[in-house]
């Protein structure tokens, strides 16, 4: 069980069936410390509210609301659809290749694409989730490099692995080339329901396979993961985003 979980969807995703409530409470039911509420961008369909992030203050006693976006890469220059009037509330922001994007475009292009849009907004995000997306397929080295360049992590997801959307094989590919260049990771659920909140039943056989150094998963425990989002808070506003 994640003590920390930073990403999960509600009803504000097209994909998500519960409220933020439902989620907190389920995930404070099963030991989860904090969870990430972390809908997506409105690029692909994601409802950004305002009440969420302006007045849902930590709603349920007992575990700590971890206020964030996935957002969404919208075009080669490197734009996202993160809405940066909230970016003040903000607590953790992910990355990702989503489906507002053509699914017939070739790994470099992909590639390009994420690689441009960390390099462009590379003081607002803090996770790139899932980079070993079957579907929208990049070149792990450069993507490995640039968060290494701009202390970013990225992302291990649990039910990616549950529901078969992520080839084994290339998960180690990428957890290998973190390894080598000390890139930090960052275990998720991705949960889309409340059953899957928490979960890293399928995560963690891997990191045990490969050797994972915990020193390199910035959320082993809620401090580290806490630490690790307060310094990217402070690049954030250093940088005057």
């Amino acid at each position: 069980m994640l003590e920390c979980d930073l990403h999960s969807h509600t009803i504000f995703s097209h994909c998500g069936v519960h409220t933020a409530i439902e989620m907190l409470n389920y995930a404070k039911s099963k030991g989860v410390k904090a969870l990430a509420i972390t809908d997506h961008g409105s690029a692909v369909g994601g409802r950004v509210n305002s009440v969420f992030w302006e007045r849902l203050n930590n709603p349920v006693d007992g575990i700590l609301l971890l206020k964030g976006l996935e957002s969404n890469v919208v075009n080669e220059e490197g734009e996202i659809d993160f809405p940066f009037r909230y970016l003040k509330y903000a607590d953790v922001i992910l990355l990702g290749l989503h489906n507002n994007l053509p699914s017939s475009l070739d790994t470099k292009t992909y590639t390009k694409y994420l690689v441009n849009a960390i390099e462009k907004n590379k003081y607002l995000i803090d996770i790139i989730s899932h980079p070993a997306d079957e579907v929208y397929k990049i070149e792990f080295l450069p993507v490995v490099l640039t968060a290494k360049k701009f202390g970013i992590a990225l992302e291990l997801s649990n039910t990616k692995l549950m529901y078969n959307r992520i080839s084994i094989e290339r998960i180690k590919e990428y957890l290998n080339l973190c390894i080598e260049n000390e890139v930090p990771i960052a275990l998720s659920s991705d949960a889309h329901t409340v059953n899957e909140v928490g979960t890293d039943n399928f995560i963690l056989p891997i990191l045990k396979e490969l050797n994972f150094p915990e020193n390199l998963i910035i959320n082993s425990s809620l401090e580290k993961a806490l630490k690790f989002l307060s310094e990217r808070k402070k690049l954030k506003t250093l940088n005057d985003m």
